[in-house]
């Protein structure tokens, strides 16, 4: 693929397009199938760096992308909340430097990311009210490596 040097702001509208599809076929999936289906939902995480891509052979081929962009990806997706988009710091500067940071909210509280510390991370599109902070803390940590992994056994751990 070709470098573009807006790559982050056309994965950022690819993202908000990809939730909002996925809310339609839900509520439509909803209608057909019964309230149940609500239950479908999706987490989102975007990051900016260099990966390396291969095809994996056996019995379920497949084409993945690996490096240190994808973990930290990974980590993101995880500390995330459902039907949002989490978008790493290195993401949000690009995403910021081309003009849209009312694209952005800061997290307000940093992440821990298993093996890469403590990161201040943002939600891209955020129109929830953010929850309340403990008083004798300017920092929640949120510990990403407590999630539960739904179904998603070929991830590294």
């Amino acid at each position: 693929p070709d470098p573009h040097k807006d790559h982050a702001v056309v994965v950022a509208r690819y993202a908000k397009d990809c939730r909002r599809k996925m809310l339609d076929v839900v509520q439509k999936l909803e209608v057909l199938l019964g309230p149940d289906t609500s239950d479908l939902r999706m987490r989102f995480a975007i990051n900016t760096g260099p990966v390396t891509a291969g095809v994996l052979r056996g019995d379920k081929a497949r084409f993945q992308l690996f490096g240190n962009t994808m973990d930290v990806c990974y980590r993101l997706e995880g500390s995330g909340q459902v039907d949002e988009i989490h978008v790493a710091e290195s993401t949000a500067n690009l995403i910021k430097a081309a003009g849209h940071e009312s694209w952005l909210t800061a997290r307000s509280e940093k992440v821990l990311l298993k093996g890469k510390g403590m990161s201040q991370t943002y939600w891209l599109d955020y129109r929830r009210k953010q929850q309340p902070q403990d008083e004798d803390s300017d920092t929640e940590v949120i510990d990403e490596s407590s999630r539960s992994d739904f179904g998603s056994s070929d991830r590294p751990a």
